[in-house]
């Protein structure tokens, strides 16, 4: 009987171990998501901007055509960030359901980026595509004056 027993208890740790691996997983593959997707809110307003500032530019500079794209520049260049904002709240409600006891502003400040959370970006290509770049530009300039 004690064996029995003994077999089952560490039947139940290993499943809570798992159990709790996978959970640890789904958390920080929501909150490496859920800062994509601000990521992308961001740029999608910054577009957005962009976008509305060349029009008026080119209404400026072309004044008879103004007006030609006064219908693209109302909410219709990258819907404002409206679509990932939604998603992005959507993902916050869901963590905080499943993580938070349904607390949306804990659940918001836990997926917020942290300093040395292991979510951080990897810069190491973009510091080897800006040495390499400089390496060769280097190399042409010497090639150049020889």
């Amino acid at each position: 009987m004690v064996n029995l027993s003994d077999s089952i208890r560490r039947n139940k740790k290993k499943q809570a171990k798992k159990v709790l691996r996978e959970s640890d997983s789904v958390r920080r593959a929501m909150t490496d998501l859920h800062r994509r997707s601000k990521l992308l809110g961001n740029f999608a307003i910054l577009n957005s901007t962009g976008f509305i500032k060349i029009i008026k530019k080119f209404n400026k500079k072309f004044s008879a055509l103004k007006g030609t794209y006064a219908d693209i520049s109302d909410g219709f260049i990258c819907g404002d960030g409206k679509g990932v904002r939604e998603l992005s709240e959507n993902m916050e409600s869901l963590f905080a359901t499943w993580f938070c006891d349904g607390q949306v502003t804990e659940a918001v400040s836990v997926l917020l980026p942290k300093k040395g959370d292991g979510l951080d970006m990897d810069w190491s290509q973009l510091r080897l595509g800006y040495r390499l770049g400089m390496c060769s530009i280097l190399a042409c300039w010497v090639a150049w004056d020889c």
